[in-house]
């Protein structure tokens, strides 16, 4: 079974736009265009599928970074 990992960061009303950015450039190694992109889906969906892993560990270490850094991340099977 060929199974994936989903790091999805959530909207929390909290952080701002450029953290949000930031943090998506910092931890998961996007361009500021592609940061821009899927901080606009936080921010007008909700949340974002940002990182995809094969292990379960790997999607659980960036969830981690993430929540260290003051944003809602989770980690989902798909």
């Amino acid at each position: 079974m060929n199974t994936t990992w989903r790091v999805v960061i959530l909207d929390d009303h909290v952080n701002s736009y450029a953290v949000v950015v930031y943090l998506l450039q910092t931890l998961c190694g996007m361009t500021l265009e592609h940061a821009v992109r899927f901080a606009n889906d936080v921010h007008h969906r909700g949340s974002a599928d940002v990182a995809v892993f094969p292990a379960q560990e790997e999607a659980e270490r960036l969830v981690v970074a993430f929540q260290r850094r003051g944003l809602h991340a989770t980690a989902r099977r798909g």
